[in-house]
Formats: C-alpha cells, structure tokens, sequence
C-alpha cells in the first residue's frame, strides 16, 4: 500500500513535536496528567519516525543524533518509563528536553526549520 501524505515533512514534523511539547508541558504542571499526557506525547512517536525515515533519512538521522530516546527503535520502553517515573526524576527529565535554549525538542524542531 502507498502511502500519499497530504502536508509537507517539516510541517508535519512540527506539529508532531509541538503537541509533545504540550503533553509534556501538561504532564509536568499537572501530576496527575503525567503518566496519560506521557503516554499520548509517546503515541505519535511511531508515525513521526516512519515518516521522517521513508521521506528523509538524512533529518531522521539528525534527529535520532538530537534526541535518542525520542526517535530510537526502543523509544517505546523510554517513554513507558518516563511515564512512571518518580516526579522529581520526571521533572528533571521534561525540564531538559523541554528547555528553549538546549533542549532535545528545540534540537528537533530546529532541523526542521532550516
């Protein structure tokens, strides 16, 4: 079956990383949210993947360089154990790939926008 995408790869890219961003964002202001917003966020990971890797192998390696647990082959089992993380070691973790300036999304979303 061929798949016919309808939106552009970097479009599509960001606002797969955008609703991350928020479910993240949801997850750590909210405790009780974190492990459901976690596990949506994770949801759309298989899709991105595929995608950034039939149409463009050379960003999906950037990005699996940006931001390993988000894009590996067993980012299913880190975003399984983010979910239940401890909240403090949650924090810790969603501040880091959640921080503007060095971030793993803002790593992401940056290969997108070049």
């Amino acid at each position: 079956m061929v798949v016919v995408y309808r939106t552009n790869l970097a479009a599509f890219a960001l606002d797969q990383l955008d609703f991350i961003e928020g479910k993240l964002k949801e997850a750590h202001d909210h405790p009780a949210s974190q492990k459901d917003a976690v596990i949506e966020a994770g949801g759309v990971i298989p899709q991105l993947r595929e995608r950034l890797w039939l149409e463009n192998p050379t960003k999906a390696a950037q990005c699996l360089l940006a931001i390993r647990d988000l894009f590996d082959g067993c980012a299913g089992d880190w975003w399984a154990k983010l979910s239940d993380m401890d909240r403090e070691q949650f924090l810790q973790e969603v501040r880091a790939l959640l921080d503007p300036e060095n971030g793993g999304i803002a790593a992401a979303k940056s290969i997108f926008r070049q």
